[in-house]
């Protein structure tokens, strides 16, 4: 009985730790994936980071504010994966469940988060592709912003607010950003 006591307690340590290691890595959501490899013309990998990842990340030490990256093999140059910011995610993944009303809850924020939310995973998704300049990414990021808005079931009047918050996410960036938009 001794024996088997023990091995109860050490199998539910082991589930205790392992579902903490796990919740340590980013998160995969398919349609999150799915528009990137759309934009991208090929399958990618997208990742949304849990906040204890994302204070680490070696990317806060270069762009703190940094709502996503794209991650390139340093010997090829080729785009490996993307990863956004949990909020960033966070308010990607309330416009995929209802592209219409859902982060209107949280007020002006919740929009202008969708906004950014989109804007960003069609920026990197562009990277994904295989662009490398911030400016060309973000350009054609903000052109595809109506159409991957109404792909996911968006109305029109909700539409046009997301197309016009993302121009206000747009107008907010650096000029490396900007360029040629």
């Amino acid at each position: 009985m001794r024996v088997l006591s023990s091995f109860a307690a050490l199998a539910a340590a082991l589930v205790v730790s392992a579902t903490a290691w796990a919740a340590r890595y980013p998160q995969y959501f398919p349609r999150v994936t799915e528009i990137a490899s759309d934009v991208a013309g090929r399958p990618v990998d997208v990742y949304c980071e849990v906040q204890e990842d994302w204070d680490v990340d070696p990317v806060q030490a270069v762009a703190p504010d940094a709502w996503g990256y794209t991650r390139f093999d340093p010997h090829t140059g080729q785009p490996l994966y993307a990863a956004l910011e949990p909020r960033t995610c966070g308010y990607l993944l309330l416009l995929i469940q209802d592209p219409n009303e859902r982060s209107g809850l949280h007020g002006k924020e919740g929009y202008y988060g969708e906004a950014r939310g989109l804007l960003s995973l069609l920026h990197e998704a562009n990277h994904l592709r295989g662009l490398r300049s911030e400016s060309a990414a973000e350009c054609r990021a903000l052109a595809s912003v109506p159409a991957y808005a109404r792909a996911l079931g968006a109305d029109r009047r909700h539409v046009a607010k997301l197309v016009r918050l993302a121009r206000r996410v747009h107008g907010l960036l650096s000029p490396e950003y900007q360029i040629g938009c």
